[in-house]
């Protein structure tokens, strides 16, 4: 270690704003989750805290109104106001891992529309008739 450079024995990509996170191997890809659109909505993969894989599938009504900071039914908010299904991992029973923001649901809509798995007229026809609880 350099006397003047107290940092020196720290590699680059250490001191870099986003710190161990930064660059190629980044927070991206430490908490990536794979997700794909399919017809029904939004398909999630993701590995239990047990090591075993389970999958989701997030509706479109459910992505609509979690986009509109509404509860579907089988999911909660949590205290971040991240929306999460309440479903159980297959082999543990340990309540499953991963959220979605209001936010990251827009996107997926929009990639849905561009995608024609759902039209803007029935993401507007969602958003009128399904009814649920207010956040």
């Amino acid at each position: 270690m350099n006397k003047y450079e107290p940092f020196s024995d720290v590699p680059e990509y250490e001191r870099t704003p986003e710190g161990i996170f930064g660059g190629d191997a980044g927070l991206k890809h430490f908490n990536s989750v794979p997700t794909r659109l399919v017809a029904e909505g939004l398909a999630v993969r993701f590995t239990c805290l047990c090591g075993n894989s389970n999958s989701v599938t997030t509706t479109w009504p459910e992505l609509v109104l979690i986009a509109q900071q509404r509860i579907p039914q089988g999911w909660r908010y949590d205290e971040r106001g991240v929306a999460q299904p309440l479903v159980p991992c297959r082999a543990c029973g340990r309540a499953v891992g991963f959220g979605l923001t209001p936010d990251e649901c827009k996107r997926t809509i929009e990639q849905g529309i561009s995608a024609q798995y759902i039209s803007a007229a029935q993401v507007q026809a969602i958003a009128q008739a399904v009814g649920s609880v207010r956040r």
